[in-house]
């Protein structure tokens, strides 16, 4: 299994996650915009490639290990 480490924004933390993780929270992420968009065509929400998902996830992973703190 391959980890991805990311460093927090303090520098003095890491956060692990597998590729497969990051590749489930996408696919749940893309669904969810999918249905969006069908629900309310005004919005046509476009969906993300990977990468920028990827700094999406991290982000988000900083502010809930940050509250935690």
């Amino acid at each position: 299994m391959q980890y991805v480490a990311m460093t927090t924004r303090q520098e003095k933390d890491m956060l692990l996650y597998t590729e497969k993780q990051l590749l489930v929270a996408y696919a749940s992420h893309v669904w969810d915009i999918a249905k969006t968009n069908e629900y309310n065509p005004t919005l046509n929400i476009e969906v993300p490639t990977v990468e920028e998902f990827r700094l999406i996830y991290e982000d988000v992973w900083n502010q809930r290990y940050g509250e935690v703190e």
